[in-house]
């Protein structure tokens, strides 16, 4: 997980992660660990609630992310694993880095709707799962995965050449014809389906 050990302390699901990272660490094998920051294809979450007429983001929606398709997680993990020395940690991430808010509207875009995003403090969140933890340990873990989330930047280091958004068959966008507050801080490029 990205920022896994700076975020351990904050979540046991990110713990569990990190004490295999540990135990990994502690072999005599040589360790390479790979952090991605997201999937392109988890993005797919913000099309579905925006489907539905609204995307809900936690936190203000300023955070960033440059999620990776997973074809070019595997092309970085093979370049890696041919290299003489590998071992290490490795942050990735896509070509493009987008706010929450950018995804949340180019979902929208996508489907030629009207934009309708809401914004779920992450503070709420946390009090849900302080709530949550007397009944259910994995509920609140995973409530406090999001709201942390909804707080920090996931961005990794740029891998890959394209990002590949697969919304209607056949058909392509290009974020050249997006609106302009769409794309403030990422490249202009090519989604292709």
């Amino acid at each position: 997980m990205l920022d896994g050990q700076t975020l351990r302390h904050s979540s046991p699901l990110v713990d569990a992660r990190e004490r295999v990272d540990d135990r990994l660490r502690s072999s005599p094998m040589e360790t390479v660990v790979i952090r991605p920051t997201g999937f392109f294809n988890d993005m797919g979450a913000y099309l579905s609630m925006a489907r539905r007429g609204c995307v809900w983001l936690i936190g203000d929606g300023a955070t960033h992310i440059n999620p990776i398709h997973g074809a070019d997680l595997a092309e970085g993990v093979a370049d890696r694993a041919a290299e003489t020395s590998p071992e290490g940690d490795y942050d990735v991430g896509g070509p493009q880095t987008f706010t929450q808010q950018q995804i949340a509207e180019l979902a929208f875009v996508a489907l030629g709707d009207p934009v309708r995003v809401r914004h779920l403090p992450a503070g709420l969140l946390d009090l849900a799962a302080g709530l949550a933890r007397p009944f259910n340990g994995n509920a609140a873990a995973l409530l406090r995965m999001f709201a942390n989330l909804g707080r920090r930047d996931a961005v990794g280091t740029r891998t890959g050449r394209a990002i590949r958004l697969r919304h209607q068959p056949h058909r392509s966008i290009s974020f050249s014809r997006l609106p302009s507050r769409c794309l403030r801080t990422s490249a202009v490029g090519h989604v292709a389906s």
